[in-house]
């Protein structure tokens, strides 16, 4: 995939994007695809005064190093076909092979140690450990796996204590990083707990 691409709706500058087998070039920064150890991608609004007036397409890749970070904007609906369209292209051209080598990667370190640190949280044999910003300090959240209850939002997974309404967390997937493969490995967890009880 080769593209002269334009950001958002108004803009008249180009930036290159290129999407080869090995690698990922976007405005001038070029990152290896097997070096790439984080994603995240989110779909928002573009907000003035409350009101929409258009879309934000974000997609990220990170490396040990390195980070790309793809903003497009539609505004008024102007090209928003074509950044949706670019939005989906590129996480087709790059989404199964990586999201497959980084949760291969993490169930592999679960297997093996029974912990994991992703997305900002801690997978524990005994449950999940993450922290949310409280009024003054962070607070240290715990929830054994079997009152874990998490739940797919348009812009966040959420995460509820089935025992314990007062315990709760929201990880927003514009803040944090490998959300969708927190997803796959909780699915994966909580069946292999099923499974042994």
């Amino acid at each position: 995939m080769k593209e002269i691409l334009k950001p958002s709706s108004f803009e008249v500058k180009t930036i290159e994007l290129a999407i080869d087998e090995d690698s990922i070039l976007f405005d001038g920064q070029t990152i290896l695809k097997s070096d790439i150890t984080e994603l995240k991608f989110w779909i928002s609004s573009v907000e003035f005064y409350k009101f929409s007036i258009g879309k934000h397409y974000q997609i990220g890749f990170k490396t040990e190093k390195n980070q790309i970070d793809i903003h497009l904007r539609s505004y008024l609906g102007i090209s928003d076909r074509y950044f949706l369209h670019l939005f989906n292209q590129i996480l087709d051209k790059v989404w199964d092979p990586l999201t497959q080598r980084i949760f291969q990667r993490n169930l592999r370190e679960w297997s093996e140690n029974r912990l994991v640190n992703i997305a900002g949280c801690q997978l524990r044999d005994d449950g999940i450990i993450s922290h949310k910003q409280g009024l003054i300090q962070k607070e240290r959240i715990f929830i054994l796996w079997q009152n874990l209850h998490f739940d797919k939002k348009f812009d966040r997974l959420t995460f509820t204590d089935s025992k314990d309404n007062s315990i709760w967390l929201n990880l927003y997937y514009k803040d944090n990083w490998n959300i969708e493969i927190l997803i796959s490995l909780l699915e994966y967890i909580s069946e292999e707990k099923k499974a042994l009880t």
